[in-house]
């Protein structure tokens, strides 16, 4: 008797723990087993078929960003074409591109298994952003935007994808990022809520529009279209700053936009002045410096008033450092500084300070 006791504690300890680590947010019920079988016309108490049912509305099991750009990640190729250059040239979207990114994500979350049983995500929407021609190699490149979403799910996920297309048909995603989550809730009612809901809904809706994103992505690729690389010939900053079989690095850069990039603006201390500015792109350098780039630069710079011993020539003015009694020597800073010359007198400092 006491065998048969210890025997039911064990099975209703298991079926608690069962039901335990199945709960996980959804609704259950009791439906049918497997063949049609008959047995679910008994009451068994604890005992009946439990199963999740996702059809019901209820709190859902949501996949993260983290997650979802996991997934993009993985569909990434190694595609052979990184580097060549395109222009831009009008081209209509295929649709088997869209439909074969839907194919491998899919595929992929369904191996990743964050979500039993599995539901794939299905297209809500797509937009075209540019296409481009690469003459050469007779390769299209398309832009795109892809928002999708699972059934019965809160979020809608904003994908953005580059996607290269070759002669022969062939597909390359070079590039597929997660860049936003978009609530169900904006999409089926709008701007229809009431204020104090729209004020709620907004502050956990994580949604970027199409239109935001796009301006987002072309600010980017302006500003990467902006840099260069200087030592190397290279069209990549991974490449660029990689060395090569001989050691060599390069330096990549890109023009300069405010004087505050500038490694010596406003660094003269002694006296008013804005020298060390951006020009026209590239910083003004002070005289010794070797210009590498729009805002890097080689070779140490020449100071006012260096009180070096043990050198000779032009050398004895590169004693630059923090100390506030030196200033680095412009190019026709002569006028500026003689302009302040009581300021600098004061100081203990030459207007002129150049060792020639």
């Amino acid at each position: 008797m006491k065998l048969i006791l210890v025997l039911i504690l064990i099975l209703l300890l298991l079926l608690i723990v069962v039901i335990y680590y199945n709960r996980e947010h959804f609704v259950f019920k009791k439906v049918p087993l497997a063949q049609n079988t008959n047995i679910d016309k008994y009451d068994l108490g604890l005992l009946k078929n439990i199963r999740k049912n996702r059809n019901l509305y209820s709190i859902k099991n949501e996949y993260k960003l983290n997650q979802m750009s996991k997934i993009l990640k993985k569909i990434k190729d190694k595609s052979p074409y990184y580097g060549l250059e395109f222009k831009k040239q009008s081209f209509v979207l295929p649709s088997i591109m869209v439909n074969l990114f839907l194919s491998k994500l899919n595929s992929i979350a369904y191996r990743e298994n964050i979500d039993r049983p599995f539901q794939k995500f299905n297209l809500h929407q797509f937009e075209l952003i540019e296409s481009y021609y690469n003459q050469n190699y007779d390769i299209k490149k398309f832009e795109l935007f892809i928002k999708v979403y699972r059934k019965n799910k809160d979020y809608y996920f904003n994908t953005y994808l580059e996607v290269i297309q070759n002669s022969y048909n062939e597909f390359f995603f070079i590039d597929c990022k997660v860049m936003g989550i978009l609530m169900e809730h904006s999409l089926v009612f709008g701007n229809r809520f009431k204020p104090y809901e729209k004020k709620y809904y907004d502050s956990i809706d994580k949604s970027y529009n199409f239109k935001t994103l796009k301006k987002f992505i072309r600010k980017k690729k302006d500003e990467m279209n902006d840099y260069k690389c200087f030592l190397k010939n290279s069209r990549t900053k991974f490449d660029c700053i990689s060395p090569d079989p001989n050691g060599l690095v390069g330096v990549w850069d890109k023009p300069c936009k405010s004087n505050f990039e500038c490694p010596f603006y406003k660094k003269n201390k002694n006296y008013p002045n804005n020298r060390g500015r951006c020009i026209n792109g590239k910083c003004e350098l002070p005289i010794g410096c070797e210009r590498v780039g729009y805002t890097f630069f080689a070779e140490k710079p020449l100071c006012h008033n260096c009180n070096k011993g043990n050198c000779s020539g032009i050398d004895c003015n590169r004693c630059c450092d923090n100390s506030s009694k030196k200033d680095y020597a412009f190019l026709n800073d002569f006028s500026n500084r003689y302009q302040f010359r009581n300021i600098l007198k004061a100081k203990g400092l030459k207007v002129n300070g150049l060792n020639l």
